[in-house]
């Protein structure tokens, strides 16, 4: 049965959706009987938010004056071997393919020749494959890791179809959506916290993201300028990373201070995004759009642009409006329509919830224990 398995999981500590997914499904896991063990360099954010019956283990390369770069590779393979051995797991589910499938490859090959047979299954949710996976330094390697893999699942047909272009796989992907707790993410509007940023009269925005180039920053707030032409508007931005700097400085060049509010890293983002009348996601590309999804799991429409993944979570005129991709002008008018009529708004709120719910984590996580199931007890595995 799933629920007696032993499973590693590996995973970034992010605020990105890799880490975040890895984490709230190690969560999922230990509720229905499962012993997880979190691999990582530090602790997941969602772990540490919600608490669970899930053992972390911590990975530290070694500190010598002779690396420039210590070899974080290796630390992590030697502490998974150790695990392993000890609490004698039953498979490996590393998300993220950079460097986390090379890690459990591995450790697979090492333990092979031990006589141990230890599966492991490989995540893929999106610039793993369509950035990194691309670059010559990584393609080779993560090509011969994926096709050693007893098991790949990404997470929208947009990025099945992206692998299959890129690494030529033998085996098809599996596609698991990403997923949302609909029992914490969940209309949960405050008006006393509405009323710290925005009044009623006044349309309120919001962006969540690990503020990485990708995410294309300065185009939420070029978004935000053409829309504050029109109408009264605030901007909550929520997140942080290389991009926050800049961004946070171009605020002030433009006299935006009491407009735009950066509020760092929040942990319990449901009442943030119930608040807002719109959740704005200007990214280049996504593969999936958790956040988008966890804003809509709250009633908030999302106004984006239909680049990667976004189509298959957000629909058009439905759970919100799509723009082309770099069309500022478009998403901002989508904008604008919408606070203008309230009906619609309100029709999109309840709509957003509503198709929110099939991307229920008990509705997904149940396809990757079946997947566990499928790969633990198959008669024939792989040769390394």
């Amino acid at each position: 049965m799933a629920e007696s398995l032993r499973i590693g999981m590996v995973g970034h500590p992010t605020y990105g959706g890799s880490g975040v997914v890895a984490a709230e499904l190690a969560l999922y896991l230990a509720t229905q009987g499962c012993e997880v063990h979190f691999f990582s360099h530090d602790y997941p954010v969602r772990l540490l938010q919600n608490g669970a019956d899930v053992f972390f283990h911590e990975v530290r390369p070694l500190d010598y004056p002779l690396f420039k770069h210590p070899p974080f590779e290796l630390a992590f393979i030697s502490r998974l071997l150790e695990v392993v051995r000890h609490h004698h797991l039953d498979l490996l589910h590393v998300h993220y393919a950079i460097p986390h499938a090379f890690i459990a490859l591995s450790v697979k090959n090492i333990l092979h020749e031990e006589g141990i047979h230890l599966p492991f299954i490989v995540t893929l949710h999106g610039t793993d494959s369509t950035l990194l996976g691309k670059d010559p330094s990584y393609h080779p390697v993560i090509t011969h890791t994926l096709r050693h893999a007893d098991a790949i699942t990404v997470v929208s047909k947009f990025l099945w179809e992206d692998c299959q272009r890129t690494f030529c796989l033998e085996r098809s992907p599996h596609v698991i959506p990403n997923f949302v707790n609909l029992n914490i993410f969940r209309p949960r509007y405050s008006k006393e916290l509405r009323r710290r940023y925005a009044p009623d009269d006044v349309m309120l925005l919001i962006h969540v993201s690990n503020f990485r180039p990708v995410k294309r920053i300065d185009w939420v707030l070029d978004t935000f300028g053409e829309i504050r032409q029109h109408i009264a508007c605030r901007l909550l931005m929520i997140g942080d990373g290389p991009e926050q700097g800049w961004a946070e400085n171009y605020v002030r060049s433009m006299g935006w201070e009491q407009e735009v509010f950066f509020l760092g890293k929040m942990l319990d983002l449901a009442p943030y995004y119930s608040i807002a009348d719109a959740f704005l996601l200007t990214s280049e590309t996504e593969s999936f759009g958790l956040a988008a999804l966890e804003a809509m799991a709250c009633s908030t429409p999302v106004l984006a642009f239909s680049v990667g993944g976004l189509p298959e979570v957000v629909r058009h005129g439905q759970t919100g409006m799509l723009a082309p991709l770099g069309d500022r002008h478009a998403l901002a008018h989508h904008a604008v329509e919408l606070w203008h009529d309230a009906a619609r708004r309100q029709s999109m709120k309840s709509n957003a919830r509503q198709w929110a719910e099939q991307f229920d984590v008990e509705q997904i996580a149940p396809q990757y224990t079946q997947l566990y199931q499928n790969v633990t007890t198959s008669s024939a595995s792989p040769t390394p």
